[in-house]
């Protein structure tokens, strides 16, 4: 990537625990052992973490997903959504750590793997995000956060060809993603595809201002009048 353009990352995947996946006491039964009481205890806690999420207080989330763990520490969504938690809050060590601890208990986690990828992103590590990007596309090829991130790591290292495709494959999933289109617009201008930078910055340009997002939408406006200035100025 040109040292004067600067990728979006755009979206930071918030994705809570697949608490489905935990087992849950049928109601019709009368009475449970010790192990499914606390099964269903972890569980609790673990849904109240989540609403605290969603509400923003990841503080106390990580609290709830904490009490999850002591009743159940193999319990692979607690880990999960406590890194979640710790990554909205700066604690980014300890999200990876979590995420790495719900890898182990859950090897086909896919969220752990597109959340681990997006932190080593936004912290310049972008082999490894490239590596978990890659993992997550092995279990579902079509995951469309896995492909940005991976399109966005291959930015970052100048493999702007590569990043053109999987950028593509977002855009392909999600044709109103205003940052694919922006960063792709980065990558097709690093390998010399004005005509099809100028189009991408233009339509990120529509889906910025549609969401309100003036900040982007000048980013992408200052792009298209570099393109257009290069494109009338005599060679």
């Amino acid at each position: 990537m040109s040292s004067s353009s600067i990728a979006l990352l755009g979206l930071t995947v918030l994705l809570l625990g697949q608490t489905t996946a935990c087992t849950l006491v049928p109601p019709t039964q009368s009475k449970s052992t010790d192990s499914e009481l606390m099964q269903v205890s972890s569980v609790d806690l673990v849904q109240q973490g989540i609403a605290k999420s969603q509400q923003g207080d990841y503080k106390a989330a990580s609290t709830e997903f904490t009490k999850a763990l002591q009743l159940n520490p193999n319990d692979a969504d607690a880990y999960f959504n406590r890194g979640f938690a710790y990554s909205q809050i700066g604690e980014i060590e300890k999200a990876i750590a979590d995420f790495t601890q719900a890898l182990k208990h859950n090897p086909d986690f896919i969220e752990a793997y597109v959340n681990r990828a997006n932190i080593y992103l936004q912290l310049g590590e972008f082999e490894k995000a490239i590596a978990d990007s890659n993992k997550a596309l092995q279990i579902n090829p079509n995951e469309p956060f896995a492909h940005n991130t991976l399109g966005l790591a291959y930015l970052n290292t100048g493999d702007s060809k590569n990043a053109d495709f999987e950028l593509s494959q977002v855009i392909a999933s999600n044709p109103e993603y205003a940052e694919a289109y922006f960063n792709r617009g980065l990558a097709r201008l690093d390998i010399g595809n004005r005509e099809g930078a100028l189009l991408d910055f233009k339509q990120a340009i529509q889906l910025f201002e549609r969401d309100g997002n003036t900040e982007a939408s000048r980013a992408a406006k200052e792009q298209v009048l570099l393109l257009e200035k290069k494109a009338t100025t005599p060679q």
